[in-house]
């Protein structure tokens, strides 16, 4: 709920009560994936502080990258491309086999294909 609505401070709460960031609902899903969907930078700010789901792949084996590729949200994607962790994720295939890169062509956005590019994506 905390990150699919964007409550940063609630989120820092539960972390700091031992939520476990990586931990995923019923769909494969983290809150990472759901903030990220949504658009919510706030959400992914504070999820980052625990990033171990960054590489976390849904039962559709797409990423929150690939979800904030998909749904546009250009902030999100410069979020989460920051990462130190982002080449370890930026070319996962989902089970469609489509990377994030696939995704923004796909949908013609150029300036999300710039953008991956730009950060290693092939």
């Amino acid at each position: 709920w905390a990150a699919f609505h964007g409550a940063p401070e609630l989120i820092q709460y539960l972390l700091a009560q031992g939520a476990k960031a990586e931990s995923p609902d019923c769909l494969g899903m983290t809150p990472l994936h759901w903030a990220a969907h949504h658009g919510q930078s706030d959400a992914v700010r504070a999820l980052l502080a625990a990033p171990e789901g960054l590489r976390a792949q849904d039962r559709l084996g797409r990423t929150p990258l690939h979800w904030a590729t998909r749904d546009n949200h250009r902030r999100v994607m410069e979020q989460l491309l920051a990462s130190d962790a982002a080449p370890s994720f930026i070319n996962l295939s989902d089970l469609n086999g489509m990377t994030p890169l696939n995704i923004a062509e796909s949908i013609g956005r150029k300036d999300l294909v710039e953008l991956l590019l730009a950060h290693g994506a092939q």
